[in-house]
């Protein structure tokens, strides 16, 4: 009987430490929030605007590398010196 009262009150401690901490972190976004000099509307464009630039890039990106290889392909297959495709350098990415 004993043995079975400290597990119980072991599993209590457990999760009065689980929301505590989860209370706390709730307490710290919310004043974070409220502290902030950026606005929920200012926060709702950029990640907006994040998304969208993603998805544009992702788009260019698979254009690009459907015009390498295609180049190369063609290149291969003719056996010709590929054209120049300009492609960022390192450093630009």
């Amino acid at each position: 009987e004993v043995l079975q009262t400290l597990r119980a009150q072991s599993q209590i401690l457990g999760w009065l430490v689980i929301v505590s901490i989860m209370l706390s972190s709730l307490q710290f976004i919310c004043v974070a929030r409220c502290f902030s000099p950026i606005s929920y509307l200012q926060l709702k464009f950029w990640r907006a605007y994040a998304q969208e630039e993603s998805d544009l890039m992702d788009s260019h990106i698979v254009k690009h590398a459907t015009e390498l290889a295609e180049r190369n392909l063609k290149s291969f297959f003719n056996q010709m010196p590929p054209k120049e495709i300009p492609t960022p350098s390192n450093n630009d990415w």
